[in-house]
């Protein structure tokens, strides 16, 4: 009913293991890369997921466009008016520079700094732009960001690097 596919919902969520379960059962193609945008403003982006779907070859880069039709897109043009009638919050924030957002823009935007430290060490681009023309370190303007991802900001990733190996070699799950 919004526009999203149970995987995309499931990758939403950050659920790594529905996302699985749905990739062995689904016949029909996957935008993997909407699902790791997704997962990324939904609250859901962390770093093992990110890099299960980079595996399966999601763009790190990939920038959203917004559907301006059907409730998802009403719910982002109703959100966007909010947003410059004054009111900030992620959601507002999320439907006024929705279009064109790349992952780590959301991941930034969200607060999910261990999700935009494995996009980072995955090759997200720092110069990209949404339609707003805001970068991601824009969205990071006014945070206090830890210092990996400070530094990952600035062009040195090693220390996010690290951190999203170690994420990624702890993670366990099964179903």
């Amino acid at each position: 009913m919004l526009g999203f596919t149970p995987v995309e919902a499931g990758c939403g969520r950050g659920s790594t293991e529905a996302f699985e379960e749905l990739l062995s059962q689904t016949s029909g193609s996957i935008d993997i890369s909407r699902c790791l945008y997704l997962a990324m403003v939904c609250g859901g982006g962390k770093p093992e997921l990110v890099h299960r779907l980079v595996e399966e070859q999601a763009d790190v880069n990939y920038q959203y466009k917004i559907r301006y039709f059907g409730i998802n897109g009403v719910y982002c043009a109703y959100n966007a008016a909010l947003y410059r009638s004054g009111k900030k919050t992620i959601g507002t924030t999320a439907g006024y520079h929705g279009h064109g957002q790349t992952p780590l823009m959301a991941a930034v935007m969200t607060g999910q700094y261990e999700g935009a430290a494995a996009l980072l060490s995955a090759g997200a681009r720092l110069d990209l732009r949404n339609y707003r023309n805001w970068t991601a370190a824009d969205f990071a303007r006014g945070d206090s960001l830890p210092r990996f991802l400070s530094e990952a900001l600035e062009g040195q990733t090693a220390e996010a690097e690290r951190i999203t190996a170690d994420a990624v070699a702890s993670s366990f799950f099964q179903i």
